[in-house]
């Protein structure tokens, strides 16, 4: 009750007023006559935008006065920062719900996929170079030789019977064997005349 009433003081002193003092004397005023501001209001009052940089996954809602979590809902939680929102507007809160089981699964959830999923396409990238590197080296072994292009298939086979790192059947045929030779001609070619 006592923190209503300092809340209904503060507010009634902040707003001006124009009050004849016969009015002051032929009335009395209670606590409960003032106009009570309203919750979205009191949020409004109290929320401080420095908050972004402490807490980065926090979102206030002028609104509704509510605070939410952007991890915990995008990641699908069941706190209330999840769901519809806190009213807590307070920094030990802000701090329990950083500091709670839920939200540190999320937030390690959230940065683990993207590492998982970075590692899984570099080596994709990785493997996928040294199969096109090995294709190559086989194509210039054939031009090297001055062997015929029909050789290539077998040549990529061998390849593959030792496990060496090579597509499974791509680029396998006596054209692609061509191509290879031609593009690392045109290469040869243009590092000869700079």
């Amino acid at each position: 009750m006592a923190k209503r009433q300092r809340s209904l003081k503060e507010h009634f002193l902040s707003t001006p007023r124009n009050i004849d003092v016969d009015d002051l004397t032929s009335t009395t005023c209670t606590l409960e006559d003032l106009p009570l501001p309203s919750p979205t209001q009191n949020a409004q009052d109290i929320w401080k935008d420095q908050w972004y940089s402490q807490f980065d996954w926090l979102h206030f809602s002028p609104d509704s006065g509510r605070v939410c979590c952007k991890i915990c809902k995008e990641k699908g939680g069941r706190s209330v920062y999840a769901k519809e929102g806190s009213k807590n507007l307070k920094v030990s809160a802000f701090h329990d719900h950083a500091c709670s089981s839920e939200h540190k699964k999320l937030c390690w959830a959230l940065q683990s996929g993207g590492k998982v999923l970075e590692k899984a396409i570099k080596q994709g990238q990785r493997a996928c170079d040294e199969s096109l590197s090995s294709l190559f080296r086989a194509a210039y072994f054939i031009g090297k030789q001055s062997l015929p292009y029909a050789k290539f298939p077998s040549l990529c086979s061998l390849l593959a019977s030792v496990k060496a790192p090579i597509t499974a059947s791509l680029y396998h045929d006596e054209k692609s064997c061509a191509d290879l030779i031609a593009c690392m001609s045109n290469v040869i070619k243009k590092k000869n005349h700079m």
